[in-house]
């Protein structure tokens, strides 16, 4: 009888033991539990888009830990607006989204609504976020003063200038030392369409920081002028930048050193083309390590050229930036996942680099090498998804490239208003009038009767509410400048 007694006493103190030894072991009971999907949209080439399935399957592995499992859904650059706008206005699910200033417009949406505010989430669910990202440039997320969106740490003051295959250039004899202005180019051009007529010299037109202007660009219709102390809002449509970047483009039609039919080319058959050999070079932002990204976007070993100095705008930040959707149903998730991108040199190489042995190894210098045929690699636009300070640098970049951008950033000259943000709310209507004439007309340049259109883009932009915008704007730079100081 006592023996019974004792075996039950025995029994019961086991199962108690075990319940209890459960219970301590949360870590192990998460584990076990189905993760949480994070829906991620951003953009990348055709190919990676095809593979995304599998190409996350590294950084999930990672992700597993914490109770996340990435749905990331790639874009094409060329669709990517259009198709985000037509999800976020219809309410789709999702729970984090590529943002910016030029690309799915960051002011806009904030303005109605369609972005969480992650000002009080930052220190409950992420906040290594604030130990990474210096707050003059977290600021970019801000919208009165509240946060918005994460800024993707990166080259925040991009000179400007060009690429030119070295292969070219190299044939050709060009003086890659000689070219210093656009003034320059004309002679370069001129050789590539003589002496190799198989290809376009430039594969597009360049934008306006190549003059290297000090003016501030605000929301793509205001400016103000690099030596104006009052900073009065006028109509970019009016300064020499926009005048000069219209002229030169034109010049680069009409001396056929950019294709004729440029106004029909996609982004992406842009690409296509330069990848396919139809272009020698291509204007665009020239930073440390640009040529190694050059080359593993578009094929080329090429030279970089820059034309104009850096200049930090009072948004550069938010030119890259992933946002959370007003609709997500796990914020804690997402959030942490948005630390980790940030803070996690490891999750964001796995991330943007894939797996590695199948997408890339490892150099005996420690650096990233792509693997050929690689079925998945974002490495090239690693600025849209984190902080790429953390990131193992490519094969060919220059160990020290994370110091060496920081440094760029740190000297550039600033727009008097950085910390600026634009309320976009009270003139939403007008905006979205501006943002659809802009995209309606935005290859005017290259059509044969671009003054006729010219006249009739800036007729229309004045009927559809520019000087309300302008007044609008100026209103907020006062209020900003006083509250900051600067008036």
């Amino acid at each position: 009888m006592k023996k019974t007694i004792l075996r039950k006493v025995v029994s019961t103190l086991l199962a108690t033991a075990m319940v209890m030894a459960l219970a301590a072991i949360p870590a192990f009971a998460s584990a076990q539990e189905e993760p949480t999907t994070i829906i991620q949209y951003n953009f990348g080439s055709e190919t990676f888009i095809k593979n995304t399935g599998i190409g996350v399957e590294a950084v999930n592995e990672l992700l597993l830990e914490y109770g996340i499992k990435l749905d990331l859904r790639l874009l094409s650059e060329s669709e990517y607006v259009e198709r985000m706008n037509l999800i976020i206005n219809s309410n789709e699910y999702f729970d984090i989204c590529f943002t910016s200033t030029w690309r799915l417009d960051f002011y806009q949406n904030v303005g109605k609504g369609a972005f969480l505010d992650l000002t009080d989430l930052i220190p409950e669910y992420a906040p290594k976020i604030t130990e990474f990202i210096k707050p003059e440039y977290l600021a970019f997320g801000n919208v009165n003063g509240r946060l918005y969106a994460i800024p993707n740490l990166q080259i925040l003051a991009n000179p400007y200038g060009l690429y030119l295959r070295k292969d070219v250039a190299d044939e050709l004899g060009i003086d890659m030392t000689a070219i210093k202005t656009l003034d320059d180019l004309d002679p370069v051009f001129e050789l590539i369409k003589s002496e190799r007529p198989d290809l376009y010299p430039m594969g597009g037109g360049l934008d306006d920081r190549v003059w290297g202007s000090g003016d501030t660009v605000i929301s793509f219709y205001g400016a103000i002028a690099e030596d104006d102390p009052d900073l009065n809002v006028v109509s970019y449509y009016t300064r020499p930048m926009y005048l000069n970047t219209n002229e030169y483009n034109l010049h680069l039609y009409n001396e056929g050193y950019i294709r004729p039919d440029i106004a029909s080319v996609t982004t992406d058959q842009s690409q296509g083309d330069m990848v396919a050999g139809l272009y020698a070079g291509a204007f665009g932002d020239v930073k440390p390590g640009g040529e190694v990204e050059f080359k593993n976007r578009r094929g080329w070993d090429a030279y970089q050229i820059k034309i104009s100095d850096a200049m930090m705008g009072y948004n550069s930040g938010a030119a890259t930036m992933n946002a959370v959707s007003i609709n997500t149903a796990s914020p804690d998730k997402v959030m942490k996942y948005l630390e980790l991108i940030h803070t996690d040199g490891k999750t964001l190489d796995a991330l943007l680099y894939g797996t590695e042995g199948r997408d890339h190894v490892i150099t005996p210098e420690g650096a990233v090498r792509i693997a050929e045929n690689s079925p998945y690699f974002l490495g090239n636009t690693a600025w849209a998804f984190g902080n790429t300070f953390l990131l193992t640098v490519m094969e060919g970049q220059d160990p020290t490239l994370a110091e060496r951008t920081e440094a760029v950033n740190d000297a550039a000259k600033r727009s008097p208003i950085v910390g600026f943000a634009l309320n976009t709310e009270p003139i939403q209507s007008e905006l979205a009038q501006l943002d659809a004439l802009r995209e309606e007309y935005k290859n005017r340049v290259y059509m044969p009767n671009y003054e006729e259109l010219e006249a009739e883009y800036l007729s229309k932009v004045q009927l559809a509410g520019l000087d309300k915008v302008l007044a609008e704007m100026q209103a907020q730079v006062d209020a900003w400048a006083i509250a900051n100081g600067k008036k």
